[in-house]
Formats: C-alpha cells, structure tokens, sequence
C-alpha cells in the first residue's frame, strides 16, 4: 500500500520499546579522497499494537540521516526501554520502520533546550537575570 515515503508520511504511528542496541562505525566518502565516520546504530524494538498484537524488528539508524546521535527523551543515547516512535501499515504490520523525521525532530527540540539553558545561564553569570529570574526561567525551560 504504502512505498517508504508514503509509510513515514501516511503510516499510522505505533510507539516501539527498544529490546537492545549495537552502535557500528562505518566510513562515508565523501568528494574527493575525502572520508568520514559515521555511526549506525542497530536497535531490536518490540511493538504492540492497538489490538494488543506485537511483533519484534530490528532496524538501522545512521546518524548521518537523523543528524546526530539517536537519543532519548532525556537526552541520552538510545538504550534497553527506551521508546522509539515507529510508523507501519495497518493493512501489512510487516511494514513497520522507525520514524527517523520523529527522532530528528527530537533532537532537534533538545538542542534548543540546550541553547535556551545555556543563554539564561549566561545572562544570569552577567547579572542580566536575578537568581529568582532564574531559577524560575530555568524551571520552565525544563518543565519542571
């Protein structure tokens, strides 16, 4: 039903719970003699689906595709039981892939979060922000 494109566009939206992960590096040429490492992290994942079904994949991702390091909610490297948003077809659970725009945009908002804390940290080490500006600033940013 569904090419690759059309899965991460028009599939329905599971969440996955990482079983187990492997990081591999690899090279990537790039122009010229250049080359560069990049890693591929190859993850198992269990899914359950609405009707209580799951199935087990294992599936790649390259940092080179999601721009970075695949990383939790936390902030920190993808591991057993961390949640992985994933896309299938309803009429074919075997097409099932991790949803790499999701994990980009993750690490995206994290690396705003990052830049947001670390502005306030030096507006408050200028005496730009009080310590009660602050704390409370901070405290929002981090959802406290």
């Amino acid at each position: 039903m569904f090419g690759r494109l059309n899965l991460m566009r028009d599939g329905a939206q599971v969440d996955g719970v990482v079983l187990g992960s492997e990081n591999r590096h690899s090279r990537v040429s790039g122009p010229g003699e250049m080359t560069a490492g990049a890693t591929i992290v190859r993850l198992k994942v269990r899914v359950e689906f609405e009707d209580g079904t799951t199935t087990e994949v294992e599936r790649e991702l390259k940092e080179t595709e999601i721009g970075g390091m695949p990383l939790n909610e936390s902030g920190l490297f993808l591991g057993e039981g961390d949640i992985v948003p994933m896309r299938y077809d309803p009429k074919d659970r075997s097409r099932i892939e991790i949803d790499k725009a999701a994990i980009k945009a993750r690490r995206d908002k994290l690396a705003a979060e990052v830049d947001d804390l670390s502005r306030l940290q030096g507006a408050h080490k200028r005496g730009e922000v009080s310590d009660e500006e602050f704390t409370k600033e901070a405290e929002r940013l981090l959802d406290l």
